[in-house]
């Protein structure tokens, strides 16, 4: 199957940068450079057991935080999209398309699995080429 995207110069409104749009058949969510708040790379996942304490286990993967708002837009998508993939766009490439296993982005943050932090570590540098905001000088 051959997909092909067309690039949007200037954002949605013709005023933001696009740091990295996820696209499904159903909906394209493109995500300004300030609706991105973090991308990390994580070896390690920390969850609250149902005793009250919590564990830790091996799972690298890669974590995006976004702005409550896009995290809201891409819980509706995801809502309607498990077992299928979504691409994640960034400078007009594919970097990865994950399957959507369950609904995310209700808390502002979801997570893509890796089979190892280098691999984490190399997709987050992948997602991050988007994000990179302008440096700025005082003149």
């Amino acid at each position: 199957m051959t997909k092909s995207f067309s690039v949007i110069t200037g954002g949605r409104d013709g005023q933001d940068r696009i740091a990295m749009s996820i696209v499904h058949p159903r909906e394209r969510i493109d995500v300004a450079l300030d609706e991105v708040l973090a991308i990390e790379a994580v070896a390690e996942h920390t969850f609250a057991v149902s005793d009250g304490t919590t564990m830790t286990v091996a799972a690298p993967h890669v974590q995006v935080t976004l702005a409550p708002n896009i995290g809201a837009r891409l819980y509706r998508l995801t809502s309607h999209i498990i077992d299928e993939a979504a691409d994640y766009v960034v400078g007009g490439e594919i970097v990865c398309s994950p399957i959507v296993r369950e609904p995310i982005g209700l808390r502002g943050t979801f997570f893509i699995s890796a089979s190892s932090l280098a691999e984490a570590e190399a997709l987050a540098a992948k997602l991050r080429q988007g994000w990179v905001r302008p440096q700025l000088r005082v003149v």
